[in-house]
């Protein structure tokens, strides 16, 4: 026997007191020392044993005890514990006729019966998933009734697949429904359902390292070996910044405020972030401990002074030219180079500082915010709100997103292949919900 089944997401012994609990894994840890060994009677045994415990929910103690059954000739116990799999929901004809340890029973036909309950039942969920044939499975929305989970129309709240399995997930190019924490199946954009082999490495999985840059490479040129910054003395009646050939500041007055760079262990001055406005070159600064913006000849930009306790672009948002601010009532918003300000007072230092200290390792161009007891999720590529205020606890982030193939697990991508965004909330009542980026809620419980 080469392998055991060890995949598993969830393991409860609710039911269970603490002492049956350690009875049953020290039987079943006795069972599996015996099995890889290769004395299946004893595994066989001791696995009994466990289930004269606790009938509990993991498929693959059962079927592990179907195997060590039909090693040893065992044909009706092998039979029995494999209809036990198939109660719990366990499908996955593939693996169990490509198994060597039912070679025995395969060579009789013993198997047959089983494959075809199994055919049977496969054929059952994929009834279910009917609406998948005509409505986009991006528009499939998880909720959560009497501990089970099934599917409602996006909008609408129709009820597309009854609540009735361990977990299941949003859209990428299939669905994925657990029917158990061990087993599960898939249902694709045609409503076929079928099972990714989790042993079989995907190709052509989506990259979350990089990006594609014009279909290549991105061309990276060779910095000058010269210090970042010069500075240059304001009495010589420069008070602006000059540039190099790559776009890089390379040298400041020394009106605007100075600080310790470690990189050359320097005193430079602060100003960074250079961006070409209207035509003109422009880079944030720091003049008595408030920021601004200001152009190669020191001139302040007129509608984004210096009047800011801190200023930052917001380099998510579609539209160029806007930015983050703290103003000196300590208040935050953002403030775009025509003197538009949206969600003055929503948004908080701290949910902003967050964000920006995160975002290489996350891929979400959203942050939330606290004021006054409420939270408040803003989309940072628009400046806006993608919720409205909420008390309570944001507990998950989920999305659909495009793909060109099934990922069985939610994967981390890039935000350019997210078609929705579903924020799972607790609410101060305990109940959970689901609020979609189009603010529409769809109940968990």
């Amino acid at each position: 026997m080469k392998w055991l089944i060890v995949v598993f997401l969830f393991f409860s012994f609710t039911t269970l007191s603490l002492t049956q609990e350690e009875n049953f894994m020290t039987l079943v840890g006795r069972a599996v020392d015996f099995q890889i060994s290769g004395d299946y009677s004893q595994a066989l045994k001791n696995y009994e044993k466990a289930f004269d415990i606790a009938h509990n929910k993991m498929i693959r103690y059962y079927y592990n005890a179907a195997r060590c059954a039909s090693m040893i000739g065992d044909n009706t116990k092998a039979i029995h514990f494999l209809n036990k799999c198939i109660d719990l929901g366990y499908i996955d004809v593939a693996l169990l006729t490509n198994d060597e340890d039912f070679k025995p029973m395969k060579d009789k036909n013993e198997l047959q019966s089983i494959i075809n309950r199994i055919e049977q039942k496969k054929s059952a969920f994929e009834k279910q998933f009917v609406h998948a044939k005509t409505i986009a499975l991006t528009d499939f929305i998880p909720f959560f009734e009497n501990e089970e989970w099934g599917y409602v129309q996006k909008n609408t709240k129709r009820i597309l697949v009854n609540a009735q399995f361990a977990q299941v997930s949003f859209a990428g190019h299939c669905l994925v429904i657990w029917t158990s924490g061990e087993s599960y199946f898939c249902i694709d954009q045609k409503g076929h359902l079928f099972i990714q082999d989790l042993t079989t490495p995907m190709t052509n999985e989506i990259n979350v390292e990089t990006e594609d840059i014009a279909g290549g490479l991105m061309e990276i040129s060779p910095m000058p070996d010269i210090p970042r910054f010069v500075k240059v003395d304001s009495t010589k009646g420069f008070t602006g910044f000059k540039m190099d050939k790559y776009n890089n500041i390379l040298s400041a007055s020394s009106v605007f405020d100075q600080y310790k760079f470690l990189a050359y262990d320097d005193i430079i001055p602060q100003i960074s972030h250079p961006m070409k406005i209207e035509e003109q070159w422009y880079a944030i600064a720091s003049k008595k401990n408030q920021f601004g913006l200001v152009n190669e000849k020191g001139v302040s930009h007129a509608k984004i002074g210096f009047e800011y306790q801190k200023l930052l672009p917001v380099q998510e948002c579609k539209d160029a030219g806007w930015f983050f601010f703290k103003d000196k009532k300590e208040k935050c918003g953002f403030i775009n180079v025509n003197g538009e300000v949206r969600l003055y007072g929503l948004v908080t230092d701290e949910a902003y500082s967050s964000h920006e200290s995160h975002k290489k390792e996350e891929h979400f161009d959203f942050i939330i915010s606290e004021v006054n007891g409420e939270k408040l999720i803003i989309d940072l590529k628009t400046i806006s709100q993608k919720t409205d205020p909420f008390k309570g606890e944001l507990l998950a982030v989920d999305y659909t997103y495009s793909s060109n193939q099934c990922i069985l697990f939610k994967p981390k991508i890039t935000s350019d292949k997210i078609v929705a965004y579903y924020f799972l909330i607790k609410g101060v009542d305990e109940k959970l919900y689901y609020i979609g980026d189009d603010k529409v809620q769809y109940l968990v419980n």
